[in-house]
């Protein structure tokens, strides 16, 4: 049985885009200014990146297989590329050497980075339009209807996959 990677790759980017919205992520180190917590400098790991790094992963591995070559070819100069690429990790260098703080740089341009592998892998990948918008405008709507729920209801569950603690109105201490 053949494994066709451009089909299990494209569900995938699908599944990415339907729940880009929900953004769950696990938050391993934490960073302070003086008492307050500082988000901007917090580390964290988001569901949607390790979905990403599979989906970028299997492309990989799909170019590998079709001979890497005809990646390029298509639709860029060789020469422009590279010097377009090599002028980009030469920023992306700076940035991180002359960075105060290295790891918060890291995960900023790792997310930089992915990104560009994102828009590279949805030029690739020949789904139409439709599918795509459909899909961000699904996981969109699921969030939107699950937070008019919560407006009506005035009343917020506890869900760990999530990422919500219970707020209920009745509770002192609840923020308006």
């Amino acid at each position: 049985m053949k494994i066709k990677f451009n089909e299990i790759k494209n569900c995938l980017l699908l599944l990415f885009l339907f729940v880009l919205p929900w953004q769950t992520r696990l938050i391993y180190q934490t960073a302070y200014i003086g008492k307050d917590f500082w988000e901007y400098g917090s580390l964290s790991l988001y569901g949607t990146e390790i979905l990403l790094g599979i989906i970028i992963l299997l492309f990989l591995i799909e170019k590998i297989r079709n001979n890497f070559s005809n990646l390029f070819i298509k639709h860029f100069d060789k020469k422009r590329l590279t010097k377009i690429l090599l002028s980009f990790l030469g920023v992306l260098s700076l940035y991180l050497f002359t960075s105060t703080n290295r790891a918060v740089t890291w995960q900023y341009l790792n997310w930089l980075i992915s990104g560009c592998c994102l828009i590279f892998i949805i030029l690739q990948s020949r789904l139409n339009f439709k599918k795509l918008s459909l899909a961000i405008w699904g996981g969109g709507m699921l969030q939107a209807m699950l937070g008019i729920w919560q407006f009506f209801l005035q009343y917020i569950p506890a869900n760990k996959w999530l990422g919500m603690a219970v707020q209920d109105l009745y509770q002192l201490g609840v923020a308006v």
